[in-house]
């Protein structure tokens, strides 16, 4: 029997949304002030919604192709479009008479398994090649100024993270590590706007400690807490010009507060559950931790309004206003509750 919510095919999963999040990283505090600080709030959609039929691993593309399809997705699902303007799908004109239905989406599994902070434990190792926080501490240690990819590369963390292969500290994470969902949200959290520009820090001056691209800095200081940037220039990026002054992203100088907020965003998004058959492996007798939910990466997805169309024969949605690494969109799926969350996030430039 056919549902009003999906566009006439008597076998699509019929989507409800559900209430906004009233807890969580989205909702609470400190991780929402902090998502705010790091410029990562203004163009974030977080929105919930609950499905019908049972999810199937093997079929992800027709779970998505259903959700894409929904009247209720499209009337909830925002994105940014090319003047930087939040609307939904139904805005955008994937409404039941013209967009039809969704045909294919572009997606890829992400790899989520974590189920504890021990993800990190390797960057506060004092046995890396160059350890990335000062013994007996959370402060992360600083490198010489450089921009990677038009991001600015300030300390050691941003080093790891940016350069892959050709950080001294690549060997901390093997590739499966870099891939895992969990290690995507701490960086996205910590990466959170794309700056291409020349700067300029209001922090004391910097003193070369003795190690090769180590460097110490004096106690902080109110200054020290909010960096002023100003001026820019051409940097190498997919996006020829990418400017974001001021203090629109206030870069922390602890690795304590990423991790707390990585674990705030992963708890939101990812739900775990205790694993019966484990048979106690969880430590002290108790059935070990799995992840129930299934991650993916959704970015693109293709519209046709004749009712024969197939992959390939329909029209592309752009999800995002321009090309950026700072881009991404997450269904998150729960299959015992039958939730499925969006984390979308689109970069805009601010000037």
């Amino acid at each position: 029997m056919a549902n009003d919510d999906d566009d006439g095919v008597a076998d699509a999963t019929v989507f409800a949304k559900l209430p906004d999040l009233a807890a969580g990283a989205f909702a609470e505090d400190p991780s929402r002030s902090r998502l705010v600080k790091w410029n990562l709030a203004p163009n974030t959609h977080v929105v919930r919604f609950r499905y019908t039929k049972p999810f199937h691993k093997m079929d992800p593309q027709g779970f998505l192709r259903d959700f894409f399809s929904s009247e209720r997705v499209r009337e909830h699902f925002v994105v940014i479009d090319a003047s930087g303007a939040r609307r939904t799908l139904a805005e955008l004109g994937l409404d039941r008479a013209r967009g039809g239905r969704c045909v294919d989406v572009k997606f890829a599994p992400t790899p989520c398994a974590a189920t504890s902070m021990a993800h990190f434990d390797a960057l506060e190792s004092q046995d890396a090649p160059n350890p990335i926080v000062r013994a007996g501490t959370e402060y992360i240690h600083k490198c010489i100024d450089d921009v990677v990819r038009g991001f600015p590369v300030c300390d050691l963390l941003r080093d790891f993270l940016l350069r892959g292969d050709e950080s001294e500290n690549a060997s901390l994470w093997s590739d499966a590590q870099r891939d895992e969902f969990i290690a995507r949200v701490f960086r996205r959290v910590l990466f959170s706007s794309h700056w291409t520009f020349a700067f300029v820090s209001l922090r004391p001056p910097l003193a070369f400690n003795t190690r090769l691209r180590y460097l110490s800095t004096p106690p902080l200081t109110p200054f020290d807490a909010a960096p002023t940037l100003f001026a820019f220039s051409r940097g190498r990026s997919t996006l020829r010009h990418l400017v974001i002054g001021g203090s629109m992203c206030q870069y922390e100088d602890t690795l304590g507060a990423y991790l707390e907020t990585t674990k705030a965003v992963y708890k939101t998004l990812v739900r775990a559950r205790k694993d019966a058959s484990s048979g106690g492996n969880g430590g002290e007798g108790e059935p070990a931790a799995v992840v129930a939910t299934d991650v993916y990466e959704v970015t693109g997805a293709s519209f046709a309004s004749d009712v024969g169309a197939e992959a390939g024969e329909g029209t592309s949605l752009a999800l995002f206003p321009r090309i950026s690494e700072q881009n991404w969109c997450y269904l998150c799926v729960d299959a015992r509750r039958r939730h499925a969350t969006v984390w979308y996030h689109a970069f805009v430039p601010y000037w």
